[in-house]
Parts: structure tokens; sequence; C-alpha cells
């Protein structure tokens, strides 16, 4: 039970106003960052330290201390999640906020409003809204918009994927196909390429001809080279001879020089002591002449001087002239004696040198001619070889450019056969694909004009059926209706209209349909909550109505463990466990007792 006590005496009463309300406005606010009246912007007007509220419970066997703050002194404005003790805030209260909503799903004001806190009128109440708008809540707390939109989303994006498969397989294929068609012109020109190559029947045909060819070429310029070698070996005789007729020669006109040396020495030793004899004597003639005995002055004689006789010593000088003469005679007779010797040596040997020059000559010019042969012989055996050699060549390059012609081809083949089974291969894939694309656009068809009603049709059935079990409980009948009209949801009971009932039906409906949301939030979304506020929610109820929403909610929500109630009625006996009291003092400032 929570009381209020207000001892302000601004307000002038006894406990409204207490602000019981405000528990549950904080809580929503603490948890959410609104009140259950979609206040953001909350401040508290009696003092000057901004607003905090700090919140602990159990969720999941976990506890939770959430602290939410704006413009305090200590806190500033800041959002603090602490799970367990271990503080799981975020860097700013933008983080802590995305946190927290990872952390605790799908909580909202609305939702706390609707299902949990049901406050003073039910501020959140489900017929506030238009019939209309009734259906976009409903969905809106079933789900079934985020729903209908994950399924569109989904739908999309795997219409998006398909179609992006399908073009990705159509364009594979295209270019698969534009492959083909170049390989096509690759193995046409391979073809064409070996059939440019002609046979191999043109490099045999020169391979053997030239293989009877060379071995007669290589014969004749064998027998040539032989012939050759055979005249330049009488060539070489012929100058040893010549070496050994010269040497022969040689030897002779030695033997003659030496013997001609000999005699020619004895006389020459003779003719240059008679040379010398003459000399000294003409020297000793010349000196006596010149003796004067006149003076070359005066032309007188000179006294006790003879002019000598100088008739003998001219006498011997004369004997030996002759004698040098006659020497020198025999010198030359004797040198013009071995000159002839020397000659008839000489003519001696000429003949047999010339005969062998002409010989050596007759066979070198031969051997020349020969040579000639040989050399255009081994050219033309050079030639007819180089020819063998690139015919073989261009045989083997026949044979490489026809292997590697042939392997272009299979490999090209390989890729049409395999890019041809890919386009195959990729067909069958887009007609798979094209299946899948059919079925999604049906059911994007289906989703966007009849699966939002079908949701919601399961949805609207439970609560119509709830409604009408919890309505025999509180009317004693189930003459209410929750149905689904077109785009809009009717709520009637005893076939009335909700907006035309009164006060206390309104009141009742009110909480019957509440109470049947909650149900449907339990089945169909796995929503669970320990606890219900009832905040001031019997205000049109007499006592009656009143003890049977008690039981109602007693009997029939078994998940409910804790009931917080705020009422006046004195009329209505409630059984309690705990009393909470909020006193608001004579500042204006409520705190719980």
């Amino acid at each position: 039970m929570v009381s209020g006590i207000n001892e302000n005496p601004d307000d002038s009463a006894k406990s409204n106003g207490s602000g019981k309300s405000s528990i549950w406005e904080a809580i929503a606010w603490v948890l959410t960052g609104e009140t259950i009246r979609g206040v953001k912007d909350v401040v508290n007007i009696k003092t000057t330290d901004g607003c905090f509220v700090e919140l602990l419970f159990m969720l999941d066997n976990n506890e939770y201390r959430i602290l939410r703050s704006k413009d305090h002194c200590e806190y500033k404005t800041n959002l603090k999640i602490y799970i367990n003790g271990e503080d799981k805030s975020g860097k700013g209260i933008r983080d802590s906020e995305k946190l927290l909503a990872d952390y605790i799903p799908d909580l909202t004001a609305s939702l706390l409003g609707s299902v949990i806190i049901l406050g003073q009128g039910l501020p959140e109440r489900f017929s506030n809204n238009t019939p209309s708008g009734r259906k976009e809540v409903l969905e809106k707390l079933s789900k079934s918009d985020f729903m209908i939109e994950d399924l569109k989303n989904k739908i999309s994006r795997r219409k998006e994927a398909l179609t992006n498969e399908f073009k990705v397989t159509s364009d594979s294929s295209l270019s698969y196909t534009s492959k083909i068609e170049v390989l096509k012109d690759n193995l046409n020109t391979y073809k064409n390429k070996i059939s440019e190559l002609g046979t191999i029947d043109k490099f045999d045909d020169i391979i053997n001809d030239l293989s009877k060819t060379i071995p007669t070429h290589e014969e004749e310029l064998n027998n040539n080279t032989i012939k050759s070698n055979d005249l330049g070996k009488i060539v070489d005789d012929c100058r040893t001879r010549y070496i050994e007729l010269q040497n022969e020669c040689n030897e002779e006109l030695e033997k003659i020089l030496l013997d001609q040396n000999t005699e020619l020495n004895l006389y020459t030793d003779k003719l240059n002591n008679l040379n010398s004899m003459c000399y000294s004597l003409n020297a000793e003639i010349t000196k006596l002449k010149n003796i004067k005995d006149t003076c070359p002055t005066c032309g007188q004689k000179i006294p006790n001087v003879e002019k000598p006789d100088t008739t003998e010593k001219e006498n011997e000088k004369k004997v030996l002239d002759d004698e040098i003469f006659e020497l020198k005679s025999r010198i030359n007779e004797l040198k013009n004696k071995f000159s002839s010797v020397n000659e008839d040596i000489k003519n001696k040997y000429k003949d047999q040198k010339l005969n062998i020059e002409q010989l050596a000559t007759s066979n070198k010019n031969l051997r020349k001619e020969i040579l000639d042969i040989i050399n255009k012989e081994q050219y033309e055996l050079n030639k007819l070889k180089n020819e063998f050699n690139t015919a073989t060549i261009n045989k083997q390059q026949f044979y490489d450019r026809l292997e590697d012609l042939n392997k272009s081809i299979n490999a090209t083949t390989e890729n049409i056969n395999e890019f041809s089974e890919k386009i195959m291969y990729n067909n069958m894939e887009r007609e798979k694909l094209q299946k899948h694309l059919d079925v999604i656009t049906k059911m994007e068809t289906i989703i966007k004009r009849d699966f939002r009603g079908f949701l919601l049709t399961n949805v609207i059935d439970f609560i119509n059926k709830k409604s009408k079990e919890f309505s025999k409980d509180i009317f004693d009948t189930d003459k209410i209706d929750f149905i689904l009209n077109g785009n809009n949801i009717d709520i009637k009971y005893d076939e009335k209209q909700y907006e035309t009932l009164s006060g206390g039906e309104k009141q009742k409906i009110d909480i019957i349909v509440q109470l049947a949301i909650r149900e449907m939030l339990c089945k169909f979304l796995n929503f669970s909550s320990n606890i219900i506020v009832l905040d001031e929610i019997f205000d049109n109820l007499d006592s009656v109505g009143c003890q049977r929403v008690l039981n109602l909610i007693s009997n029939k929500l078994s998940d409910i463990t804790s009931i917080y109630i705020v009422t006046h009625h004195t009329d209505v006996s409630i059984p309690y466990d705990h009393e909470l009291i909020v006193i608001k003092d004579k500042n204006g400032i409520s705190k719980i007792k």
C-alpha cells in the first residue's frame, strides 16, 4: 500500500499532491529518459540542484543499479549503469542509453505506462487513441509493426541480394559468352596458323636431299685435301732439297775461299812488307832531297854543306816498285782465278736449283688451284650444312610450333567447354533465382497488403478473448468486443461504442483492455513483470468495482508477486503486507518514510 501525507499548507490537502505518483514517474525516467506522461526535461522545482534518481532492482538474477542525473552539482547530466557491482556505463550519456537499451531491450515509457504502471487516469490507456490510432499503438506494442518492417527489410534485402545474384549471374554469363566468342576467334586463328604451317614433308625433302648431297661434297673435299697435302709435301721436299743444294754450294765456295784466302794472305803479307819498305825508302829519299847547300836568300853556297846523292836510293825504290807491281799482278790473277772457280761452282748448282724451283713452283701453283677448289667446296659444303641445320631446326620449330598451337587449341577448347558449363550452371542458377525472386515478390506483396492484418488478427483475437474473460470478472458478462474493423480497432461493450459509455464503464473497460494487452505481451513477446502499480485507477469505480479489479489481478495475473496500490478509497478493504508513506513537508519536498 502506498499512502501520502501532505503537510504543505499551500496545497490545502491531506494526501493529494503528496508526491506518490512521482515515485513511478521517477522510475520511468531513470529507466527510459522520460516520464510516463512523456516529459523528458524533468526538474525538481523545489530545489536548485537539478535532478538525480537512483534505482536498484533484480532482473534475470542480475542486480542492477541505475543512476540518471540532470544538471546535478555532483553527477552533472549523466547515466550510470552498474550490473552486479560492475560499471557497465558508456563513455557518455548517449552511449549509456544505447547500452541500457541492449541490457533491457524494448523497455519504453509507453510500455511501462501501458502494462506495468497503471497511473492516474491511465495516461497511456489504449482507448485514449482514435480507432485508427489504436491499430498503430497495438502494432508497436505487439511489435507487429517491427516484425512487419523487419520482414519487409529482410525480404527487401533478400530480394536485393537475389536480384544482385541474378544480375551477377547474368553478367557472369554475358562475360563468359564474350570470353567464349574471343576464345572461338582465337581457336580459328590457331587453326589458320596450323594450316599456314603446311606439312612437314617440305622439311623432310630438303633434309633427305642434303643428306645425300653433303657426303658427296665431303668426299670430293677430302680427296682434294689429300691432293693438296701431297702437293704441299712435294713443295716442302723441293724446299728442303733446294736448301741442301744451297748448303753444298756454300760449302764448296767456302773451301775455295779458304784456299784463296790462305794463298792471298801470303801475297798480301809480302805486299804489305814491300809497301812498308817502299814507304820508308821514299820518305828517306824525300828527306835527302830536301837538304839545301845554297842560301835561299843570297844564293851563295853554304860552307861545309854538301847535297847528298839519292840515285842509289831511288834505284832501290824502283826495284821495290817493280816487285810490288809484280806482286799485285799475281794477287789479281789469283783473285780472278778464284772468281772463275766460284762462278763454275755456282753454275754447277744453278741448274739443279732452277729445276727444283721450277718443280716447286709448278706444284705450288697446282696446290693453289686445288686450295681454291677446296675453299669453294668448303664454302659450298658449309652452305649445305647450314641449309641442313636450318632445315632441321625449322623442322623442330615446326613440331614445337605445331605442338604449341595444338596445346593452345586444346586449352582454348577446354576453356570454351568450361565457360559453356559455367553458362549452363548460371542458367540453372538464374532459373532457381528467378523462382526465388517470384516467391519473394509474392511474399513482398502479401506483407504489404495482407500480412499486417494477419499478424494483428491473432493479437486482436487473443486480446478480445482475454477481454471477455476479464469482463466476466468485472461485469459478470463477456459482452465486451475488441475487434479489427478495416484499419480501425473498435472497442464495444454491450453493442455500444467505447466513446458512448459512462465514466465508470470506460474506467473498467480501460483496466480490462490494459490487462488483456499485458497478457498478450506475455503470450506473444515473452513479456514478464512480477510487479504492477495501480496508481489511483479506482477514481470512477465504486467499492464493488474496485474489489473486483483487485480480485482479477490477484487471481488471473499469476506472474505478479507485488502490487503497489495508490488509492483514496477508504471504503475498500485492501489487505497489504507493507505500507509506503510519502510525506510532503511544509517546504513542498516529498520524502518516503
